[in-house]
């Protein structure tokens, strides 16, 4: 019995392997672009787009926070991170939090809610138009992280 797939014909024999080929094609290409897409999150009523990445300025990888407004997106708030090895910021920035140990990962939406959070409570709020730069360790030490000075640059 013959089948037909996105216009390919194959037998019963060859559909699993076409089927799984599909599988890992569709993945493999949705896999690059989830990470250069914006990701949604609402803090205190308001919808925010959020990006976190890393500036290959001189190979030095610095990583960044991009969080722009929904209702404003041609302005921006770019958060960086100046730390001494700047993968921790995706597997986990050891530090301490009302006296407990915990590892920052800026992939986890609850960590850009609360930066988030502050920002709008504090005088940085994010802007109505054009970029606006923050130092991200000096807002987590606001928050009440303590960061290890080991880490930082």
């Amino acid at each position: 019995m013959k089948n037909e797939f996105r216009g390919q014909i194959f037998t019963e024999k060859s559909q699993g392997l076409v089927l799984r080929l599909s599988y890992l094609k569709a993945v493999y290409q949705t896999k690059g672009k989830r990470m250069r897409r914006f990701r949604k999150i609402i803090v205190d009523g308001v919808e925010y787009k959020w990006l976190f990445r890393y500036d290959d300025y001189d190979y030095c990888n610095a990583p960044y926070l991009l969080i722009i407004m929904k209702s404003t997106p041609k302005a921006a708030l770019r958060i960086n991170f100046p730390i001494a090895e700047h993968f921790l910021l995706n597997s986990g920035l050891p530090a301490a939090f009302q006296g407990k140990k915990v590892e920052i990962n800026l992939n986890q939406p609850s960590y850009v809610s609360q930066i988030i959070h502050h920002c709008r409570e504090t005088e940085n709020e994010i802007p109505q138009d054009g970029y606006k730069r923050l130092d991200g360790i000096e807002i987590l030490k606001q928050i009440g992280y303590e960061i290890p000075p080991i880490f930082l640059t």
